[in-house]
């Protein structure tokens, strides 16, 4: 896509907004440019664009860089999305209706900051300019150990923090009719495709690895044939609902993986500050999906296994500092029960996700458009090869995969009869 292609995507009156919400009703605009949005890994759910704003504000001028989200262009690309709705529109009500009732409770949570937000696009501030980055530059590292255990850690007091300010409000009232109805991922047409996508993955990836490194393994078919059900995928959707038993109910990232967060970094890579991003898919609903999506798609097995319960204790005493009750709200054994049965979201969730994560010449290249042929290879390309490949000759991919079925069909049993 040419300059002015990607020029002619952003309305320089949405432009106009947020350099006035930044800078005053004075403020105007000299000139602007628009390049690619992101020197890493470019959404899937929207277009990501930066512009590059000179400014006039009274006797003074300076540069400034918004981040522009957009509804996509590629055909494909908005095809595939359309099924979902308008999640461009969707991230808009969480900055302009949700968002201010948050940062009331807690003024200083760790999310990107919105300036402008209609159902067509929205104007954020570009966190790079305050040295914030992503953690991966690609899929592939992000499958590949790109988490440490310090990010994980600041991950997770974060995401307790933003939890808790949502407590003991209805937000199925204060967002606009039917916004939680259904979850935009895992029901109605997008569910479909969704599901079509998982289908193919776990059909030429994980049913063929399975039968390769258990052949032996009693009740195989049964464990085949669930992998192949719509069960297997409809199980998943309980979890991302509303629970009075297994609360506290909560209003949930849903899309919370590393690079859906940035981090400020010393110069040794350790964790100063973060921010979440990326509020399109949204939950309202027990925490625990936002908890095992994180640690079963961008960790790997022995990294999950060594921290997950220090890393639930440290979401659970920052999420009990920051409800400030006594007494505290959530305890150690009961909330490590109710994460111990979403586990099953988790392991189906990697097992659609980690084999593309981890078979990174089949990724974008980072900073990469999203174009038609590479929405065209996402939808045609035949798997079964390069996984074999994958599996026969990249140490790393035949571990995890290897941990991974292991794990699953130990989560499975609670829904497979083998007899």
């Amino acid at each position: 896509m040419s300059s002015d292609d990607k020029k002619s995507l952003v309305h320089p009156g949405d432009l106009l907004a947020a350099v006035r919400t930044r800078f005053g009703p004075d403020a105007r605009i000299i000139d602007y440019q628009v390049v690619q949005g992101t020197e890493t890994i470019q959404g899937f759910a929207s277009l990501m664009l930066r512009a590059k704003v000179k400014v006039e504000d009274g006797d003074q001028k300076r540069e400034i860089n918004f981040m522009v989200k957009r509804t996509p262009v590629v055909a494909l690309h908005a095809e595939m999305l359309a099924s979902m709705g308008n999640v461009v529109e969707r991230e808009g009500i969480f900055f302009d209706t949700l968002l201010p009732i948050l940062e009331e409770r807690s003024p200083s949570l760790p999310v990107v900051k919105a300036l402008v937000c209609h159902k067509d696009a929205l104007i954020m501030e570009d966190l790079c300019d305050k040295g914030f980055k992503t953690v991966a530059k690609d899929f592939g590292e992000m499958g590949r150990g790109a988490l440490t255990l310090p990010i994980a850690r600041m991950s997770f007091r974060q995401l307790a923090k933003l939890h808790a300010a949502s407590l003991d409000i209805d937000w199925k009232q204060v967002a606009p009719p039917g916004f939680f109805a259904q979850d935009i991922l895992m029901e109605g047409k997008a569910a479909e495709q969704f599901g079509e996508h998982f289908g193919k993955t776990i059909e030429m990836v994980i049913i063929p690895i399975l039968r390769k490194i258990k052949p032996d393994l009693p009740g195989l078919e049964k464990y085949v044939e669930f992998l192949r059900s719509k069960t297997m995928f409809d199980n998943m959707i309980p979890f991302t609902k509303y629970d009075e038993a297994n609360g506290p109910n909560l209003l949930l990232h849903a899309d919370f993986h590393l690079n859906n967060t940035m981090f400020k970094l010393s110069e040794d890579g350790t964790p100063q500050d973060m921010r979440f991003i990326d509020f399109q898919i949204l939950r309202y609903a027990p925490p625990y999906t936002d908890l095992v999506n994180f640690l079963y798609t961008g960790t790997n097995n022995s990294f999950r296994v060594q921290h997950e319960k220090d890393l639930i204790r440290i979401y659970i005493e920052a999420f009990n500092a920051a409800a400030n009750r006594t007494p505290d709200l959530l305890d150690f054994d009961t909330f490590y029960t109710g994460y111990d049965n979403a586990r099953y979201y988790g392991v189906v969730f990697a097992l659609g996700a980690k084999p593309m994560l981890l078979m990174s010449q089949l990724n974008p290249d980072a900073g990469g458009e999203v174009t038609e042929e590479i929405m065209e290879a996402m939808q045609n390309t035949d798997l079964s090869a390069p996984a074999m490949a994958f599996f026969d000759n990249d140490p790393v991919f035949k571990q995890e995969m290897e941990e991974l079925i292991e794990h699953t069909i130990e989560v499975f049993k609670r829904y497979v009869s083998i007899e």
